[in-house]
């Protein structure tokens, strides 16, 4: 069975908490994702969570992360899709514990406006075992999610983001 084996998680946050952090189309985009993995690349709806504003809060990001750590094995292919806001900071903000050559922290932002810094993702995603794993971020300052080699970048791992480090 060619779906066997697929897990996703995609998040799209447009309507932020308070409304004066709102975007235009990341949610929209979370759908499209998910209709391209569910009707065209065979993804099991069961095996993608589709998180959309509201609901896309640092507390359900993360145990969406973790139901993908638990259910993915080695040979699986794995989707993790964020667009949304970024943020970029310096180190000694302290939002992890590692420190990048460039200086600064780089990560993703919860629908409750909570960073959720390169460093704690790395530390989430770590006990992934596919050699297969997409991870695609549509968020400002994406591109520093991978700028060290101690980030998420590892074997098997695809990294796209929608811009450099230091860009918007």
């Amino acid at each position: 069975d060619p779906t066997v084996g697929k897990w996703a998680v995609i998040i799209g946050i447009a309507d932020y908490k308070g409304g004066a952090n709102d975007l235009w189309h990341p949610d929209e985009d979370a759908a499209d994702m998910y209709s391209e993995l569910v009707n065209q690349q065979g993804y099991p709806a069961g095996n993608v969570k589709l998180i959309t504003n509201k609901a896309a809060t640092a507390t359900a990001i993360l145990a969406a992360i973790d139901w993908l750590v638990a259910n993915e094995i080695a040979g699986n292919e794995v989707v993790f899709f964020y667009s949304g806001h970024g943020f970029r900071t310096a180190d000694s903000a302290a939002y992890d514990d590692d420190s990048e050559s460039d200086g600064y922290d780089e990560g993703i932002v919860s629908y409750d406006l909570y960073g959720l810094p390169d460093g704690l993702l790395r530390e989430r995603f770590a006990s992934i075992d596919s050699t297969r794993f997409a991870l695609l971020f549509g968020s400002c300052h994406s591109g520093g999610m991978f700028d060290d080699d101690d980030d998420l970048k590892q074997t098997g791992r695809i990294i796209a983001s929608a811009c450099k480090a230091d860009q918007y």
